[in-house]
């Protein structure tokens, strides 16, 4: 059957079925790009990988059968982090014919069949957000039933409306004070777009806040699942809105009749059923007609409906990183000055031995304390990572109280209190900076980023000797505004400390981008120390390894098999791996076996001059490049290291080191003492509080 007769079967389905499983369809088409490695990746079900439209979007489209007309961009947070979703005539055709139909279908549970309810948009017009596939969808609803956009000085409505709105828009409306109760059967509609715009929120949080705001109950919102590389959306809404509550867990996405839904294992095979990385296949995105393998994790059930669990997540490709949207608050206020400078003088030069001494107990009694070390192995998750952070900080800590007294002084403390927020994805990095915020005696406050226990056991080491306050992790700074401290010191890269500085009136002490790799003989290769360098805190620290040379006289034609196991993995990492091993086979890289899931993933290639090394590393966890390097190549490797200021750190052997010597910009480690950062008042080369005017 041709798509033609597929479109007269979905246009004729009644409102009451359209969201039902229909019988599965003919395979998809063949993607054109990259069609041989991803043909023996899944041999028997045809992909497309989404986040090929962000990385070869021309290639993509020059296998239309149809000019281009129109493309959208993807909500990324950056230029470069968007996709590129392009559509000939007759696809937006399409897409709004069949947008509409699904839409009408969903109102259908909650208003009359044939009534047009009027709505209310907090999504602007096509013309503010010209690349936005949700505005243009938005205004397309708008043509068939009464439409406003929000203002401030809306007209309330009278009668039971629909409200379309972003996450994004509905926590600033509740977080600037808004209220306005809809009439008794209104409904609200959210959906995702301009991620990392707001504070994070959890999905329960956001129906309260609805809740709170519009006076709608929670069968009444509707969460809507889209993305511009599609052209059909899913809605999660309940078949009967005026009984009982249901509660959100019992909640499922549902997609037309046009879409079907398949799950990736992690083993690479494809499913109807499972936890897995979820797979749309929209017919109605006729321009490409390849099912698209998504990057969300979703639970999928026998009729296609599903469930999100998360993001098969990219790990930080900075390590320790924040983005500015995560610390800084939306506002059209004008900044006042900025960065008003430290004080010419040192608020604190000096510490009594005393002080010393009795935080070097309280060290030396958490090194050893059992509960320490089951909240580190709670928060990392394998036994191994755990002993390897165990030991490093065993290393890290200053041997004496005439160190501690010396690295006090070497961290050039000029302010009297400071607000502390740490990456995103641990705790642990402020837990040198916290030390010597306690011996110096200032007054200190922590935004938590995760594992609130660890700052609270901390709390409790500190009792009686000293004291910081944990504040909201809802907390962000507004442009302008007074910070609750005399600094900040922040974890992020250089891009977010450069639009913090521009944003705070107080001081700001960043540690920006920094990348570490490793270089070692390929004697050293069959050792576990680079392994150990590479996969401390799973690549969540900034010190991790993301990049791995092995070099040899010769280029070497390959490398030993091997494999890298730090212990059982989670689900969402096994995922994590499965999209890894495609990046990598798409980059060149021959993979090294893998036995089992629980096995890391390596791969290795000879080294090209034209990619750069920055082209090299890899997004996501858990992985760990492998380049093959002449002793030539390596005086190259070691120029290029140098001349880019994001790498910050090699860890090196022996043989290596040496040839490391003659480069003093490059700060380098022993191979397998990467994470071993020295408690010295110094964070890489950088005094720990000394903020720059």
């Amino acid at each position: 059957m041709n798509l033609q007769k597929f479109l007269t079967i979905w246009r004729q389905i009644p409102f009451s079925k359209l969201f039902e499983k229909q019988e599965d369809f003919p395979i998809g088409a063949v993607s054109q790009v990259h069609a041989d490695i991803l043909k023996s990746f899944y041999p028997d079900y045809p992909l497309l990988p989404i986040e090929f439209l962000k990385h070869c979007p021309d290639q993509i489209e020059a296998a239309f059968q149809k000019p281009v007309a129109h493309f959208f961009l993807s909500s990324g947070t950056s230029q470069r982090d968007r996709s590129r979703s392009s559509f000939s005539k007759d696809g937006m055709d399409l897409y709004h014919e069949f947008s509409l139909l699904s839409f009408r279908a969903m109102l259908a549970c909650f208003f009359p069949a044939e009534s047009k309810p009027a709505g209310y948009s907090f999504i602007p017009s096509p013309e503010e957000w010209p690349t936005s596939s949700l505005a243009q969808m938005v205004s397309w609803i708008g043509e068939e039933f009464p439409l406003t956009y929000w203002t401030p000085g809306s007209p309330l409505p009278q009668q039971p409306v629909w409200l379309f709105a972003t996450g994004f828009h509905l926590v600033s409306f509740a977080d600037e004070g808004g209220r306005c109760p809809l009439p008794a059967g209104s409904i609200v509609i959210e959906t995702g777009g301009t991620k990392g715009q707001t504070r994070s929120v959890t999905r329960e949080e956001l129906y309260s806040l609805i809740s709170d705001c519009f006076a709608v109950d929670h069968n009444h919102i509707v969460s809507e699942y889209g993305m511009c590389e599609l052209a059909s959306q899913a809605y999660d809404f309940v078949d009967q809105p005026m009984g009982p509550i249901v509660p959100l867990e019992r909640r499922w996405f549902r997609f037309p009749a046009w879409v079907q839904t398949k799950v990736l294992a992690p083993d690479q095979s494809i499913g109807n059923v499972g936890d897995g990385s979820l797979i749309i296949d929209d017919r109605i995105r006729n321009d490409l007609g390849t099912p698209f393998r998504s990057e969300d994790r979703a639970l999928v059930r026998e009729d296609g409906a599903f469930q999100l669990k998360g993001r098969v997540a990219f790990s930080p490709l900075k390590g320790c990183s924040l983005l500015a949207e995560d610390l800084l608050k939306s506002s059209n206020k004008i900044a006042g000055p900025t960065n008003m400078g430290a004080a010419n003088t040192p608020h604190r030069t000096t510490v009594s031995p005393d002080r010393a001494e009795t935080l070097h107990r309280l060290t030396q009694q958490m090194i050893c304390d059992p509960e320490f070390h089951a909240l580190v192995l709670g928060s990392l998750g394998q036994n191994r990572v755990a002993e390897w952070f165990l030991d490093d900080l065993r290393n890290s800590i200053p041997r004496s109280t005439e160190a501690w007294v010396e690295a006090a002084k070497a961290s050039q403390n000029q302010l009297e209190s400071w607000l502390f927020i740490p990456p995103r994805t641990h705790n642990f990095a402020v837990v040198h900076p916290l030390f010597l915020a306690a011996l110096l005696d200032l007054r200190i406050l922590v935004r938590p980023s995760a594992d609130l226990a660890l700052l609270q056991y901390w709390q409790k080491l500190f009792k009686g000797f000293w004291q910081f306050e944990i504040i909201d992790s809802a907390w962000r700074l507004e442009t302008g505004e007074a910070v609750p401290a005399a600094g900040l010191l922040v974890f992020g890269s250089d891009e977010t400390i450069a639009e913090l500085r521009a944003a705070s009136l107080v001081p700001v002490q960043g540690f920006g981008t920094w990348l570490t790799v490793s270089i070692i003989h390929r004697d050293s290769w069959l050792k576990d120390d680079w392994v150990k360098d590479a996969f401390s805190l799973k690549q969540q620290g900034c010190m991790s390894s993301r990049l791995l040379f092995v070099w040899d006289d010769e280029t070497p034609p390959s490398v030993l098999d091997r494999t890298a196991n730090i212990g059982p993995l989670t689900h969402g990492d096994h995922l994590h791996l499965a999209h890894s091993e495609l990046d990598m086979a798409l980059d060149g890289y021959t993979i090294l076996a893998r036995p089992s899931l629980d096995d890391l993933l390596l791969g290795h290639k000879a080294w090209c001059d034209r990619e750069g090394i920055q082209n090299l590393l890899s997004s996501r966890p858990l992985t760990v490049p492998l380049i093959r390097i002449s002793r030539t190549d390596l005086d190259v490797v070691i120029r290029s290291i140098e001349a880019n200021d994001s790498f910050k750190l090699v860890s090196c052997d022996a043989a290596s080191k040496a040839l490391l010597s003659g480069h003093p910009k490059i700060l380098t480690r022993t191979i397998g003492q990467a994470n071993t950062a020295p408690w010295n008042g110094v964070h890489g080369r950088q005094a720990l509080f000394f903020p720059e005017g």
